[in-house]
């Protein structure tokens, strides 16, 4: 079941959402009324999906995506506003935001948007899980090829020694 957080100051849009995405019986929706308590409810709650108002009393949605994006890199983000203006919604997408829905909105649309998001979310989190194995690896190769060429050179410097003292009992036994 992934879990949505809705985050607006507005208890009728929370409720409203709310009711849109459990709709779909897939989802485990949890509600904020500000960014600060949804900032608190991330710390011990991991989403998978924050719907945010943009303007809201204290931090602003698009500060909460910001914070979403560097505490919590799995967490999708779509932005929630009645504001069309085009300045606020290329900041929004430069943060990586995955969707963008205008009040008022269609449910259709809302699911639709969801849905993408939650696809993309889990495309990226493997692709995050998928290079952190990966780099793993690669320092674990490194560690082993250090080990491997430091064993080699201390073979080299075995068999110089090894060689040495032979040539030393053959110059003595002649």
């Amino acid at each position: 079941m992934k879990k949505i957080l809705i985050v607006d100051d507005e208890p009728e849009m929370c409720r409203l959402l709310k009711r849109i995405l459990e709709s779909e019986k897939e989802y485990q929706v949890f509600t904020a009324l500000n960014a600060d308590d949804a900032m608190t409810l991330l710390t011990s709650t991991a989403m998978d999906l924050v719907l945010s108002d943009i303007r809201m009393p204290g931090p602003s949605g698009l500060a909460l995506a910001d914070h979403i994006k560097q505490h919590h890199p799995d967490t999708g983000i779509i932005l929630v506003s009645v504001i069309s203006d085009p300045e606020e919604l290329r900041a929004a997408l430069a943060i990586g935001l995955y969707g963008y829905i205008l009040k008022p909105f269609d449910c259709q649309q809302v699911l639709i948007t969801v849905a993408n998001a939650l696809r993309r979310q889990e495309l990226e989190s493997k692709e995050r899980r998928a290079r952190r194995d990966l780099e793993k690896e690669v320092f674990t190769k490194n560690i082993d090829l250090k080990q491997s060429s430091w064993e080699i050179e201390q073979a080299r410097s075995d068999l110089k020694t090894s060689n040495r003292i032979l040539h030393e009992q053959l110059l003595f036994m002649q």
